[in-house]
């Protein structure tokens, strides 16, 4: 029994793939092999710093006790994992096998854990295939897609298919192919998966686009209002003054008192070229918004096969 030349190049497309942001994907490599068991806030902490790519680093600062040390440790195994040159030699060596179909035999009865949703698989048989989804856009994903069924034609969870590769196996030679009633149906169920995530993205990024646009609406309203209240103030002051010169006892205080009016007035102008100017700048930020969801929303898909194989669970 052994990790074979599919589960390298699962593994190795696994830790690699291009993730959003804020992905837990990110963490693959990290959380592939976990020896403890994380809480949300641990793997939430690790996103947050990878969540920067300008960024010089990160401050993970919170209650003792909270985990910072499995944060911090997050954040290594992944950098070392797909960074290390290495790690990475390793990686580009399994990534590009080229696998033909064959047959897995999985050691499912005798493994250390009990994966409750393969109970029901053990003595039967059937087909999987694996695809590599790329979103070329604003912001490039990989996605692997993974299709099953039983000989029977009773589909395959994505879950099943993926906790397969958790199990070892031993291969064997297939003279077979997909029987083509099978291959139909582990077309449409990738097909239907594909789409899935494109809707998911499409989501993802109107969401983005709306939360956007209300932090710049707000930011903006911030800004004016701010500018409005140093108008109003410089108009009072300007009033008050007016209404000083009025009543002034001689010409030299209201010469004086002309000559600060005029600075107040040039003050007004001032700020309100500085109000035109903000709602102009806020403007642009909207439109520099459109243009990064426009980019968003110009997607270039393609689809590989990374490999199909027969399964049997023993």
């Amino acid at each position: 029994m052994q990790l074979t030349d599919y589960h390298a190049k699962y593994f190795a497309h696994e830790l690699t793939k291009r993730c959003s942001s804020d992905s837990v994907g990110k963490l693959a490599a990290s959380l592939a092999d976990a020896q403890v068991d994380l809480n949300p806030h641990q793997i939430d902490a690790a996103l947050f710093a990878f969540r920067s790519p300008l960024s010089k680093g990160a401050i993970l600062a919170d209650e003792v006790g909270l985990g910072k040390t499995i944060e911090a440790g997050i954040l290594l195994s992944q950098k070392w994992a797909v960074l290390h040159p290495l790690a990475q030699k390793v990686i580009v060596r399994c990534r590009d096998i080229e696998l033909s179909p064959k047959t897995l035999h999985f050691q499912y009865t005798g493994a250390e854990k009990r994966i409750s949703i393969l109970d029901g698989l053990v003595g039967k048989s059937g087909w999987l295939t694996c695809e590599l989804l790329t979103i070329e856009a604003f912001e490039a994903q990989d996605h692997i897609l993974f299709a099953g069924c039983t000989d029977a034609g009773v589909p395959l969870t994505e879950d099943q298919c993926r906790r397969f590769f958790s199990l070892t196996a031993d291969t064997e030679h297939l003279s077979d192919s997909v029987p083509s009633l099978l291959a139909e149906a582990l077309s449409t169920s990738l097909a239907v998966e594909k789409e899935y995530i494109i809707a998911a993205l499409n989501l993802r990024n109107n969401e983005f686009f709306d939360a956007e646009l209300d932090k710049l609406d707000r930011w903006g309203e911030d800004r004016r209002e701010s500018l409005k209240v140093r108008l109003r103030e410089l108009e009072d002051a300007i009033k008050v003054i007016k209404r000083n010169a009025r009543v002034a006892p001689d010409l030299p205080f209201k010469l004086k008192l002309e000559r600060e009016r005029r600075n107040l007035e040039t003050k007004r102008e001032e700020a309100w070229k500085e109000y035109e100017e903000a709602a102009r700048d806020i403007e642009k930020r909207k439109d520099s918004l459109i243009d990064e969801v426009e980019k968003k929303l110009s997607q270039h898909l393609s689809q590989k096969n990374l490999f199909t194989i027969r399964w049997k669970v023993a």
